[in-house]
């Protein structure tokens, strides 16, 4: 009987992983298989929704492996035992992704996998969970059928698609700090910007500090954001980001992940005016040092005029905000943030602050 390497396991199943959080391209499999994935993975038994990736796994792991076998036997190379192989490699990588195929620690024990095979009408089981062992059929007799290496690490990529599309559907549980220093806090605020696509990431950051800053100093009661996608025309807001009290607009903030260009500001004035708005801030990095000039400029003319336009990096904002407002700010700052990324980010930017946290929980970060 052969047993699959389940070290060989766990850094195939993270590779895969890493690669499908990346943005890989979905492979190209038939839509048959790619729909009986889709009701694995969605289905409410979780024996279900383990095994189809234990099984998967375990023959890219070892192709002589049989996709269909379910407990060990005496047929020679291709007999193994995938409750032991869940229990150790797939059982812990669910459990650090939100257990997002469900929480168990032995998922082949229960009864509807007390096969020998996987057949798509097996005896002695409930009418209603025929469909799935069709689908469960379906699939991994494909891949034993074709018996290419190929193939099998294309199902299974689609299969941790599908498994990370559910994930971004969830709210994370986030690893909590009992006593956030500033240094932490600076430390996780800039790497989860450095980790933006498309100014998710900083946007979330901006908005968390202004609702911290907002309740802590009673400036706004009220903090409105969109998607970093969303355009101005789309929104009808005057920045990305608008503070409010008692529902009149006070404060409003646009977001740039790039140096602040001339051109960034005359944009924002115009918004400004057609808006009556007299306080803003346009929170990026240094602007273009060919411009900076000018654009220092253009905001002393603003302020002639009656406007108040501010110029910081996210950075700095944080720095002296998060100084004034405590311990019990820094902590109620780095929780805003894990919800503005549970409504706001794609799964791979809330997997990036969960890691983030637990670098600082287990001393591996430089803020540590």
């Amino acid at each position: 009987m052969a047993a699959p390497d389940r070290k060989r396991g766990r850094e195939l199943l993270e590779q895969q992983w890493r690669e499908v959080v990346a943005g890989a391209a979905l492979p190209d499999i038939p839509d048959h298989i790619r729909q009986a994935i889709a009701q694995l993975i969605a289905s409410e038994t979780v024996a279900f929704s383990y095994c189809l990736p234990t099984q998967l796994l375990g023959k890219l792991t070892d192709h002589r492996l049989d996709a269909l076998c379910l407990q060990r036997g005496d047929n020679g190379e291709s007999q193994w035992d995938p409750r032991g192989f869940a229990s150790s490699v797939v059982v812990p990588w669910v459990r650090d992704n939100q257990n997002v195929l469900g929480k168990s620690a032995d998922p082949y024990v229960s009864n509807p996998l007390r096969q020998p095979r996987i057949r798509p009408d097996p005896p002695n089981v409930r009418s209603n969970m025929l469909p799935l062992w069709g689908a469960l059929h379906d699939v991994l007799s494909e891949a034993q059928d074709r018996d290419d290496p190929d193939y099998t690490k294309d199902v299974l990529r689609a299969v941790l698609q599908v498994v990370y599309e559910k994930l971004a559907s969830q709210q994370f549980e986030y690893p909590t700090l009992g006593r956030p220093s500033l240094e932490q806090v600076l430390y996780l605020a800039g790497k989860i910007v450095d980790a933006s696509q498309a100014g998710e990431h900083a946007m979330s950051v901006v908005a968390s500090l202004l609702s911290v800053v907002g309740r802590r100093f009673g400036l706004w009661d009220r903090v409105d954001r969109e998607a970093s996608t969303t355009t101005d025309q789309a929104s009808g807001m005057v920045g990305d980001i608008e503070c409010r009290s008692e529902g009149r607009l006070v404060f409003a903030v646009e977001v740039k992940e790039r140096q602040v260009t001339l051109a960034d500001v005359r944009s924002f004035e115009a918004k400004l005016a057609s808006s009556a708005l007299t306080e803003a801030l346009l929170s990026g990095p240094a602007p273009n040092p060919a411009e900076s000039e000018d654009i220092r400029e253009r905001l002393r003319l603003m302020w002639r005029q009656g406007t108040n336009l501010y110029q910081h990096a996210i950075e700095p904002l944080v720095g002296i905000l998060m100084s004034l407002a405590g311990e019990a700010g820094r902590k109620e700052f780095i929780s805003e943030i894990g919800s503005q990324l549970d409504r706001y980010a794609k799964p791979a930017g809330r997997l990036a602050w969960r890691d983030l946290l637990n670098g600082v929980l287990d001393g591996a970060s430089e803020a540590s």
